[in-house]
Protein backbone atom coordinates (compact mmCIF):
# COMPACT_ATOMS: atom_id res chain seq x y z
CA UNK A 1 0.00 0.00 0.00
CA UNK A 2 1.25 3.48 -0.86
CA UNK A 3 -0.04 6.75 0.55
CA UNK A 4 0.88 10.30 -0.36
CA UNK A 5 0.04 13.20 1.95
CA UNK A 6 0.30 16.88 0.98
CA UNK A 7 2.00 19.74 2.75
CA UNK A 8 -0.11 22.43 4.38
CA UNK A 9 0.07 26.20 4.74
CA UNK A 10 -1.99 28.59 6.84
CA UNK A 11 -4.16 31.11 5.00
CA UNK A 12 -5.91 32.95 7.83
CA UNK A 13 -6.26 33.04 11.57
CA UNK A 14 -2.80 32.52 13.07
CA UNK A 15 -2.48 33.31 16.78
CA UNK A 16 -6.16 34.22 17.10
CA UNK A 17 -6.92 30.49 16.80
CA UNK A 18 -5.11 29.91 20.11
CA UNK A 19 -7.80 32.09 21.74
CA UNK A 20 -10.77 30.29 20.22
CA UNK A 21 -11.11 32.08 16.89
CA UNK A 22 -11.57 30.45 13.48
CA UNK A 23 -8.55 29.66 11.28
CA UNK A 24 -8.08 28.33 7.75
CA UNK A 25 -5.41 26.07 6.25
CA UNK A 26 -4.95 24.67 2.75
CA UNK A 27 -3.20 21.58 1.41
CA UNK A 28 -0.61 22.28 -1.31
CA UNK A 29 1.09 20.16 -3.94
CA UNK A 30 4.24 19.04 -2.16
CA UNK A 31 4.03 15.48 -0.88
CA UNK A 32 5.35 12.95 1.62
CA UNK A 33 5.06 9.31 0.58
CA UNK A 34 4.81 6.11 2.64
CA UNK A 35 5.10 2.66 1.06
CA UNK A 36 4.20 -0.36 3.23
CA UNK A 37 5.41 -3.89 2.54
CA UNK A 38 5.24 -7.12 4.54
CA UNK A 39 8.01 -8.38 6.83
CA UNK A 40 8.07 -11.28 9.29
CA UNK A 41 7.44 -9.40 12.55
CA UNK A 42 7.61 -6.03 14.26
CA UNK A 43 7.59 -2.74 12.38
CA UNK A 44 10.55 -1.27 10.50
CA UNK A 45 10.77 2.40 9.60
CA UNK A 46 13.03 3.52 6.73
CA UNK A 47 13.56 7.26 6.18
CA UNK A 48 15.12 7.27 2.74
CA UNK A 49 15.83 11.01 2.56
CA UNK A 50 17.74 10.96 5.87
CA UNK A 51 19.34 7.53 5.38
CA UNK A 52 17.88 6.34 8.69
CA UNK A 53 16.44 2.94 9.49
CA UNK A 54 15.03 1.63 12.75
CA UNK A 55 13.20 -1.54 13.72
CA UNK A 56 10.78 -1.96 16.62
CA UNK A 57 9.71 -5.25 18.20
CA UNK A 58 6.17 -5.80 19.38
CA UNK A 59 7.41 -5.74 22.98
CA UNK A 60 9.12 -2.36 22.44
CA UNK A 61 5.99 -0.89 20.87
CA UNK A 62 3.71 -2.16 23.62
CA UNK A 63 6.00 -0.74 26.30
CA UNK A 64 6.10 2.59 24.49
CA UNK A 65 2.31 2.60 24.19
CA UNK A 66 1.89 1.98 27.91
CA UNK A 67 4.37 4.77 28.67
CA UNK A 68 2.56 7.21 26.39
CA UNK A 69 -0.92 6.41 27.66
CA UNK A 70 0.15 6.76 31.31
CA UNK A 71 2.13 9.97 30.80
CA UNK A 72 1.80 12.74 33.35
CA UNK A 73 3.06 15.21 30.77
CA UNK A 74 4.75 15.21 27.38
CA UNK A 75 7.96 16.40 29.05
CA UNK A 76 7.96 13.37 31.35
CA UNK A 77 7.25 11.04 28.46
CA UNK A 78 10.11 12.48 26.42
CA UNK A 79 12.50 12.19 29.35
CA UNK A 80 11.49 8.58 30.02
CA UNK A 81 12.06 7.55 26.39
CA UNK A 82 14.91 9.82 25.35
CA UNK A 83 17.09 6.90 24.28
CA UNK A 84 14.73 5.74 21.54
CA UNK A 85 15.34 7.23 18.10
CA UNK A 86 12.56 8.60 15.89
CA UNK A 87 10.37 8.86 18.99
CA UNK A 88 7.45 10.82 17.45
CA UNK A 89 6.95 8.26 14.67
CA UNK A 90 7.71 5.37 17.01
CA UNK A 91 4.96 6.57 19.35
CA UNK A 92 2.45 6.64 16.52
CA UNK A 93 3.49 3.13 15.48
CA UNK A 94 3.09 2.00 19.09
CA UNK A 95 -0.49 3.29 19.13
CA UNK A 96 -1.25 1.58 15.83
CA UNK A 97 0.32 -1.68 17.02
CA UNK A 98 -1.45 -1.70 20.39
CA UNK A 99 -4.88 -0.47 19.30
CA UNK A 100 -5.16 -2.06 15.86
CA UNK A 101 -2.86 -5.08 16.08
CA UNK A 102 -0.89 -4.10 12.98
CA UNK A 103 2.67 -5.47 12.72
CA UNK A 104 4.94 -7.25 10.26
CA UNK A 105 5.30 -4.07 8.21
CA UNK A 106 8.18 -2.18 6.64
CA UNK A 107 7.40 1.49 5.97
CA UNK A 108 9.59 3.36 3.50
CA UNK A 109 9.29 7.13 3.70
CA UNK A 110 10.32 9.85 1.30
CA UNK A 111 9.33 13.49 1.10
CA UNK A 112 9.66 16.49 -1.18
CA UNK A 113 8.44 18.83 1.58
CA UNK A 114 11.12 21.16 3.04
CA UNK A 115 11.58 20.58 6.76
CA UNK A 116 11.08 23.29 9.39
CA UNK A 117 9.91 25.81 6.79
CA UNK A 118 6.23 26.09 7.72
CA UNK A 119 4.84 23.42 5.36
CA UNK A 120 3.76 20.95 8.04
CA UNK A 121 6.34 18.40 6.87
CA UNK A 122 6.17 16.19 9.97
CA UNK A 123 2.36 16.23 9.85
CA UNK A 124 2.39 15.10 6.21
CA UNK A 125 4.78 12.24 6.98
CA UNK A 126 2.68 11.11 9.95
CA UNK A 127 -0.49 11.33 7.85
CA UNK A 128 1.05 9.28 5.05
CA UNK A 129 2.15 6.54 7.49
CA UNK A 130 -1.17 6.32 9.33
CA UNK A 131 -3.17 6.35 6.08
CA UNK A 132 -1.05 3.61 4.49
CA UNK A 133 -1.30 1.39 7.57
CA UNK A 134 -4.94 1.95 8.51
CA UNK A 135 -6.87 2.85 5.35
CA UNK A 136 -9.52 0.33 4.49
CA UNK A 137 -9.98 -0.84 8.04
CA UNK A 138 -10.39 2.36 10.01
CA UNK A 139 -12.57 5.46 9.84
CA UNK A 140 -11.23 8.94 9.14
CA UNK A 141 -11.16 9.95 12.77
CA UNK A 142 -9.07 6.94 13.81
CA UNK A 143 -6.45 7.66 11.14
CA UNK A 144 -6.30 11.35 12.03
CA UNK A 145 -5.95 10.70 15.76
CA UNK A 146 -3.24 8.08 15.20
CA UNK A 147 -1.27 10.52 13.04
CA UNK A 148 -1.76 13.32 15.54
CA UNK A 149 0.01 11.23 18.19
CA UNK A 150 3.25 11.81 16.30
CA UNK A 151 2.69 15.57 16.20
CA UNK A 152 1.97 15.72 19.94
CA UNK A 153 5.40 14.22 20.63
CA UNK A 154 7.18 16.08 17.81
CA UNK A 155 6.01 19.51 18.98
CA UNK A 156 5.76 18.72 22.70
CA UNK A 157 2.16 19.91 22.84
CA UNK A 158 -1.09 18.06 23.50
CA UNK A 159 -2.84 20.33 20.99
CA UNK A 160 -0.40 19.82 18.11
CA UNK A 161 -1.63 18.68 14.71
CA UNK A 162 -5.27 19.63 15.14
CA UNK A 163 -5.38 21.50 11.83
CA UNK A 164 -2.30 20.25 9.90
CA UNK A 165 -3.19 16.54 10.13
CA UNK A 166 -6.85 16.88 8.96
CA UNK A 167 -5.78 19.27 6.17
CA UNK A 168 -3.13 16.84 4.91
CA UNK A 169 -5.56 13.92 5.21
CA UNK A 170 -8.61 15.47 3.52
CA UNK A 171 -6.83 17.92 1.18
CA UNK A 172 -8.27 21.22 -0.01
CA UNK A 173 -9.37 23.82 2.52
CA UNK A 174 -9.90 22.99 6.19
CA UNK A 175 -11.10 25.34 8.91
CA UNK A 176 -10.41 24.88 12.60
CA UNK A 177 -11.60 26.36 15.87
CA UNK A 178 -11.59 25.02 19.40
CA UNK A 179 -15.39 24.98 19.36
CA UNK A 180 -15.99 23.37 15.95
CA UNK A 181 -12.83 21.31 15.53
CA UNK A 182 -11.49 20.68 12.01
CA UNK A 183 -13.94 20.90 9.11
CA UNK A 184 -13.27 20.06 5.45
CA UNK A 185 -14.83 22.88 3.40
CA UNK A 186 -16.56 22.47 0.05
CA UNK A 187 -14.38 24.94 -1.85
CA UNK A 188 -13.17 24.30 -5.41
CA UNK A 189 -11.35 27.61 -6.00
CA UNK A 190 -7.71 27.04 -6.89
CA UNK A 191 -5.00 29.42 -5.76
CA UNK A 192 -1.67 29.89 -7.49
CA UNK A 193 0.57 30.60 -4.53
CA UNK A 194 4.21 31.40 -3.93
CA UNK A 195 5.78 30.34 -0.64
CA UNK A 196 8.57 32.75 0.29
CA UNK A 197 11.37 31.82 2.67
CA UNK A 198 12.04 35.14 4.41
CA UNK A 199 14.92 33.85 6.52
CA UNK A 200 15.46 32.64 10.10
CA UNK A 201 12.39 32.56 12.30
CA UNK A 202 11.62 32.58 15.97
CA UNK A 203 10.12 29.40 17.36
CA UNK A 204 6.35 29.20 17.40
CA UNK A 205 6.54 28.84 21.17
CA UNK A 206 8.36 32.19 21.33
CA UNK A 207 5.88 34.07 19.14
CA UNK A 208 2.90 32.50 20.93
CA UNK A 209 4.50 33.52 24.23
CA UNK A 210 4.95 37.07 22.96
CA UNK A 211 1.27 37.32 22.05
CA UNK A 212 0.35 35.88 25.46
CA UNK A 213 2.34 38.67 27.15
CA UNK A 214 0.53 41.29 25.06
CA UNK A 215 -2.75 39.67 26.01
CA UNK A 216 -1.96 39.97 29.70
CA UNK A 217 -1.01 43.63 29.28
CA UNK A 218 -4.02 44.65 27.17
CA UNK A 219 -6.66 41.94 27.08
CA UNK A 220 -9.40 44.13 25.61
CA UNK A 221 -7.21 45.56 22.84
CA UNK A 222 -5.75 42.19 21.84
CA UNK A 223 -9.22 40.58 21.88
CA UNK A 224 -10.33 43.23 19.40
CA UNK A 225 -7.42 42.31 17.11
CA UNK A 226 -8.34 38.64 17.40
CA UNK A 227 -11.92 39.49 16.42
CA UNK A 228 -10.68 41.37 13.35
CA UNK A 229 -8.44 38.45 12.37
CA UNK A 230 -11.41 36.09 12.67
CA UNK A 231 -13.41 38.50 10.52
CA UNK A 232 -10.74 38.11 7.82
CA UNK A 233 -10.97 34.33 8.13
CA UNK A 234 -14.76 34.22 7.81
CA UNK A 235 -14.84 36.66 4.89
CA UNK A 236 -11.91 34.82 3.31
CA UNK A 237 -13.83 31.54 3.41
CA UNK A 238 -16.89 33.21 1.87
CA UNK A 239 -14.75 34.77 -0.88
CA UNK A 240 -13.12 31.42 -1.63
CA UNK A 241 -16.55 29.81 -1.88
CA UNK A 242 -17.50 32.52 -4.38
CA UNK A 243 -14.24 32.22 -6.33
CA UNK A 244 -13.35 35.84 -5.61
CA UNK A 245 -9.55 35.59 -5.51
CA UNK A 246 -9.07 39.37 -5.51
CA UNK A 247 -11.06 39.68 -2.28
CA UNK A 248 -9.20 36.74 -0.76
CA UNK A 249 -5.97 38.57 -1.48
CA UNK A 250 -7.18 41.85 -0.03
CA UNK A 251 -8.13 40.04 3.15
CA UNK A 252 -4.68 38.41 3.31
CA UNK A 253 -3.07 41.86 3.36
CA UNK A 254 -5.55 42.98 6.01
CA UNK A 255 -4.87 39.89 8.15
CA UNK A 256 -1.13 40.63 7.87
CA UNK A 257 -1.65 44.14 9.24
CA UNK A 258 -3.30 42.70 12.37
CA UNK A 259 -0.54 40.14 12.81
CA UNK A 260 2.03 42.95 12.55
CA UNK A 261 0.17 44.77 15.34
CA UNK A 262 0.64 41.67 17.47
CA UNK A 263 4.37 41.92 16.87
CA UNK A 264 4.81 38.63 15.03
CA UNK A 265 6.00 39.99 11.68
CA UNK A 266 9.69 40.60 10.93
CA UNK A 267 11.89 42.71 8.68
CA UNK A 268 12.15 39.88 6.15
CA UNK A 269 8.41 39.24 6.14
CA UNK A 270 7.65 42.94 5.76
CA UNK A 271 10.09 43.23 2.84
CA UNK A 272 8.74 40.18 0.98
CA UNK A 273 5.13 41.30 1.43
CA UNK A 274 5.99 44.81 0.23
CA UNK A 275 7.56 43.35 -2.94
CA UNK A 276 4.45 41.22 -3.49
CA UNK A 277 2.23 44.28 -3.24
CA UNK A 278 4.50 46.31 -5.52
CA UNK A 279 4.45 43.55 -8.18
CA UNK A 280 0.68 43.32 -8.23
CA UNK A 281 0.08 40.24 -6.08
CA UNK A 282 -3.59 40.23 -5.00
CA UNK A 283 -2.53 39.23 -1.49
CA UNK A 284 0.33 38.18 0.78
CA UNK A 285 0.91 37.49 4.47
CA UNK A 286 2.98 35.45 6.87
CA UNK A 287 1.99 31.81 7.26
CA UNK A 288 2.39 30.04 10.58
CA UNK A 289 3.83 31.39 13.79
CA UNK A 290 5.65 34.33 12.22
CA UNK A 291 8.72 36.04 13.62
CA UNK A 292 10.41 35.33 10.28
CA UNK A 293 10.07 32.15 8.26
CA UNK A 294 7.48 31.70 5.56
CA UNK A 295 5.23 34.14 3.79
CA UNK A 296 2.69 33.18 1.16
CA UNK A 297 1.53 35.31 -1.75
CA UNK A 298 -0.97 34.88 -4.55
CA UNK A 299 1.15 34.72 -7.69
CA UNK A 300 1.36 37.51 -10.22
CA UNK A 301 3.45 38.23 -13.31
CA UNK A 302 7.19 38.47 -12.54
CA UNK A 303 6.64 38.14 -8.80
CA UNK A 304 8.89 35.11 -8.38
CA UNK A 305 11.67 36.80 -10.37
CA UNK A 306 11.42 39.97 -8.29
CA UNK A 307 11.51 38.05 -5.01
CA UNK A 308 14.48 35.96 -6.08
CA UNK A 309 16.31 39.08 -7.23
CA UNK A 310 15.84 40.44 -3.71
CA UNK A 311 17.47 37.30 -2.28
CA UNK A 312 14.39 35.28 -1.30
CA UNK A 313 13.98 31.57 -2.02
CA UNK A 314 10.55 30.79 -3.47
CA UNK A 315 8.36 27.80 -4.24
CA UNK A 316 5.36 27.94 -6.57
CA UNK A 317 2.38 25.99 -5.22
CA UNK A 318 -1.17 24.98 -6.10
CA UNK A 319 -3.96 23.57 -3.97
CA UNK A 320 -3.92 19.79 -3.44
CA UNK A 321 -7.62 18.93 -3.37
CA UNK A 322 -7.43 15.16 -2.85
CA UNK A 323 -5.34 14.72 0.29
CA UNK A 324 -3.98 11.45 1.66
CA UNK A 325 -7.44 9.91 1.90
CA UNK A 326 -7.83 9.93 -1.88
CA UNK A 327 -4.22 9.42 -2.93
CA UNK A 328 -3.92 5.76 -1.93
CA UNK A 329 -2.62 3.13 -4.33
CA UNK A 330 -1.73 -0.52 -3.96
Amino acid sequence: MKASAPATVKLFGEHAVVYGRLSLAVAVDLYAQAEVTEIESGIELVLEDLAKRQSFTGRQLLGLYESFMSRKSIADYLASNSGLGLLPFATMLAVIYAEYGIEGKRIRLSSQIPMQKGFGSSAAIATAIATALLAGGEKDRGIIEAARTSEIVMHKSEGAGKIDIPTSYFGGFVSYSQKEGARRLDISTNLNLIAIDTGPKKSTAETVGHVAELYQQDKKGVEQIFDKIEGCTKRGIKSLEEGNVAEVGRLMYENQEYLARLGVSSEGLDKAIAIAKEKGSPGAKLSGGGGGGMAIAINSANLKTALESAGFKCQELKVSFKGAKNLLSS
